[in-house]
């Protein structure tokens, strides 16, 4: 029930938000300096408003809330959940949607289903990026608390989980012999293949890895073991 208008991007609250700190005139400064105290307390409103965050320095890819395509979302694993959901959907429309031209090739079909598939891995890479992970904001001296907070235990536990019955399960949803045989003789079991190495390659990254050891090594049994993980991740790849 969304409005189609709003599926196309537009102007966001940050949006507006950045370019008033960049850009707003500050008439009662008279040098950069004089700046520096609105400025601050512009910068401040990210403490009680999330979605003015943008990005943390020093991250470097740690924090699930900077990754595109999932702006602002707090549970990775309920958007995923939805998005699995209408592509479960749009699965079943492909062909009557694409097939529409007599005496057309199948090109449309062929693009339409490798895009989805594309999709579907890219979904499951935001709730990877939940394990081993911070939240983070931005701050400097004078602001409470720390740059970087470990994603809670049990939300990483949770991540693999689901993972485990959405990644690394076969997505019979996505394969329909209607379909396939219209585009290849045979390339389904390889499509399906590669996007599950990106899940599992992106879970089983050195960067990763190395933030899990140092999250057990900082945080002691609140953190999600290294041990844990791996072994919850084999017991999902393994099922079979």
């Amino acid at each position: 029930k969304i409005d189609v208008a709003d599926l196309v991007p537009g102007i966001g609250p940050y949006d507006k938000w950045a370019t008033m700190w960049g850009y707003k005139p500050i008439p009662a400064a008279r040098t950069p300096d004089d700046e520096k105290k609105t400025l601050d307390e512009w910068a401040r409103q990210q403490d009680g408003t999330p979605y003015l965050r943008f990005s943390t320095t020093g991250s470097a890819g740690s924090d699930p809330g900077e990754l595109t395509e999932a702006v602002g979302d707090e549970d990775a694993v309920a958007s995923t959940t939805l998005g699995l959901k209408n592509l479960k959907r749009v699965a079943a429309m492909l062909l009557t949607a694409t097939a529409t031209r007599t005496g057309e090739p199948y090109d449309d079909l062929d693009e339409v289903y490798a895009r989805m598939l594309g999709q579907w891995a890219t979904e499951l890479n935001h709730v990877a990026a939940i394990v081993g992970g911070f939240s983070s904001q931005q701050k400097n001296i004078g602001q409470h608390g720390v740059l970087f907070k470990p994603v809670a235990r049990e939300r990483q536990a949770t991540a693999v989980r689901f993972l485990n019955d959405n990644a690394f399960q076969t997505p019979s949803w996505a394969i329909d012999p209607e379909i396939l045989r219209r585009i290849e003789p045979v390339g389904v079991l390889d499509r399906v293949r590669t996007g599950q190495l990106r899940v599992l390659n992106s879970l089983l990254s050195s960067a990763r890895l190395s933030r899990l050891v140092e999250q057990e090594a900082l945080d002691g049994p609140a953190a999600y073991r290294p041990l844990e993980f791996l072994g919850d991740l084999r017991k999902g790849v393994w099922s079979e």
